[in-house]
């Protein structure tokens, strides 16, 4: 089992004034696939106003679109905004954090920070791809902004002053951790072209025998239990059938397109025809097995098998 242990960058972060009352405002969980399809994240929307000149009053056009510009004002994530009251914003910052993540072929993810940084009203990225993200991983949004009058969050908020400034606090976290989150996700890399490798990202074999793992194989006297059998009285050999699968995911990654062709888990075993091998794609563009292993670490962690 191999693990990557991400540097975080150093982040120039937006001084909070004295004052400001911080306020988590929304804390919920997303799920990358829903019915086999994968979702996104939307921080849309935003809120807009049109654009004028301040000289001449005149619209400002948008020279990619040829319309009138516009621009955020972020009222959609200020509470006091949407009570009515007049607010003027200041600042607004999205962190993605990411959890330390498990990597497979020897290869990192890419030269990402565990911490990105976005900030400013303009340099927000409304929208995040989800089919890679692994459990753990949150998005955090903190817009800053004041009012012209002192005002004191009102029940169910937590006791708090009243303040002209105000920082508050949208989270959004992934949630990846159950057995048919990992078969939603398996079986939509089983599915899916790897990129122009005219295969799967996980071959039909390898999805096979990883279901083996879980569920076992085998009928009577010759049945080889999976991790599901030994959960519930022998969490010892439940978490030694989950290093197995791990070692056999991290074993058979191909990082080119050659590799998902190819046997290459028994010295000694005819070349497999052209995808019937065992193989599970893992390079930047597809990186199928990383996240597979992650899956099963977050799948063990929550039935309290396997530990940080």
């Amino acid at each position: 089992m191999k693990k990557v242990a991400l540097l975080a960058i150093a982040l120039t972060v937006i001084a909070t004034p004295v004052l400001a009352g911080v306020m988590v405002m929304s804390n919920t969980t997303i799920v990358p696939l829903v019915g086999g399809v994968p979702q996104f994240l939307s921080i849309a929307p935003v809120g807009e106003k049109l654009v004028f000149d301040k000289v001449t009053g005149q619209p400002v056009i948008d020279p990619f679109t040829g319309l009138q510009a516009k621009e955020r004002t972020w009222t959609e994530y200020m509470y006091w905004a949407k009570q009515g009251k007049v607010v003027h914003f200041q600042a607004v910052k999205l962190e993605k954090i990411h959890p330390e993540r498990k990597i497979a072929c020897g290869a990192g993810w890419n030269t990402e920070p565990n911490t990105l940084l976005q900030q400013g009203k303009e340099d927000i990225m409304l929208f995040w791809p989800l089919l890679y993200e692994v459990d753990g991983t949150e998005f955090r949004l903190t817009v800053t902004y004041s009012t012209d009058q002192k005002l004191a969050y009102p029940l169910p908020f937590p006791a708090n002053a009243a303040t002209r400034i105000h920082v508050e606090v949208y989270k959004w976290t992934v949630v990846w951790n159950t057995w048919d989150a990992f078969y939603a996700r398996l079986g939509y890399f089983a599915r899916i072209p790897a990129g122009i490798c005219e295969t799967f990202a996980v071959t039909p074999l390898a999805a096979a025998k990883i279901g083996w793992f879980i569920e076992g194989f085998g009928a009577g006297a010759t049945f080889v239990p999976g991790i599901k059998f030994y959960i519930p009285n022998n969490p010892v050999a439940a978490a030694a059938r989950f290093a197995a699968l791990e070692e056999y995911i991290d074993t058979i990654c191909a990082v080119q397109c050659s590799g998902l062709y190819l046997s290459g888990l028994n010295a000694g075993t005819p070349a497999a025809k052209p995808g019937e091998g065992e193989a599970i794609l893992d390079n930047p563009t597809v990186p199928a097995a990383s996240i597979l292993l992650n899956d099963i670490w977050a799948v063990g962690k929550a039935l309290n098998i396997l530990w940080d």
